[in-house]
């Protein structure tokens, strides 16, 4: 029975990271087709709807039913990205509740804790890789258009990957991929194993690799470069940059897996 109540959180958890990455998705997506409507094709064809219009006397309703459209999507985005940081805290407090019971059940007993740790880190890894980290919007004042969206990227770490690899770029993929993919899934299964029954062996061994790993990392090197980026464009009075939920389930990771890896070497001390 206490095994069960200490699990009970995790399908909650795991849904709440799961909606908040799907609204997230759908955000980036209506955003993106509201930012379409606003680069320089969809304002010239605008430009040119809104001049029919006038020029039939409103018969022609062309220019007003875009504007209907880009409304439907900006507004749409909007609600989705709300949505989906209510799902993201809810995860949180999910999570918060969940760490709460076992550490008062387990208080004594480290290796428990660093267990579940170990599987909220797994979610949040998942949930991390595949929402946005950042979204850049470029825009410009052009003559005739007005306010011009040049460009528009809402990037996970995946698709990231996936666009580096599409574009040839296969150095920076796999370095990416490994650093920000691979490693993370083997220190999550080495955590795993490690705090699982086994042999003592085994497990300090595990706990060895852990640590190599750990040195390893390239969570500074993400977050300097997603902080640089933010600032950069901030000086831009034409760019605008924004961090994604992506970025803090990602760290959310890497929190819960050093608190795991300390509680387990210390679990394993004399």
């Amino acid at each position: 029975m206490m095994t069960l109540h200490r699990h009970a959180l995790y399908p909650v958890f795991a849904a709440l990271a799961a909606l908040a990455v799907i609204h997230a998705l759908e955000a980036a997506r209506l955003a993106a087709g509201a930012a379409e409507m606003q680069s320089l094709q969809g304002s010239a064809r605008l430009a040119w709807a809104a001049a029919l219009e006038k020029l039939s006397l409103s018969w022609y309703a062309g220019a007003r039913d875009l504007v209907a459209a880009y409304a439907r999507l900006a507004d749409g985005a909007a609600a989705a990205a709300r949505d989906a940081s209510r799902f993201a805290l809810g995860a949180a407090l999910a999570g918060c509740i969940h760490l709460g019971i076992v550490l008062g059940s387990a208080r004594q007993r480290p290796r428990i804790l660093a267990w579940h740790l170990n599987l909220l880190a797994a979610g949040a890894f998942v949930a991390g890789i595949l929402a946005p980290v950042l979204t850049v919007v470029a825009r410009a004042e052009v003559p005739l258009l007005g306010d011009v969206i040049l460009r528009y990227s809402s990037k996970s770490i995946l698709s990231t990957v996936t666009d580096l690899a599409a574009g040839g770029n296969l150095p920076l993929a796999l370095v990416i991929t490994t650093f920000s993919v691979i490693l993370p899934i083997v220190k999550v299964v080495l955590l795993a194993l490690v705090l699982a029954p086994a042999a003592a062996l085994l497990r300090t061994r595990g706990l060895a690799l852990l640590q190599a790993i750990g040195k390893w990392t390239m969570v500074d090197v993400l977050v300097v470069a997603i902080l640089v980026s933010v600032l950069a464009l901030e000086k831009d009075p034409q760019s605008q940059a924004e961090v994604g939920l992506g970025l803090y389930f990602f760290l959310a990771y890497c929190l819960l897996t050093l608190w795991a890896t300390q509680l387990a070497g210390r679990a394993e001390s004399p």
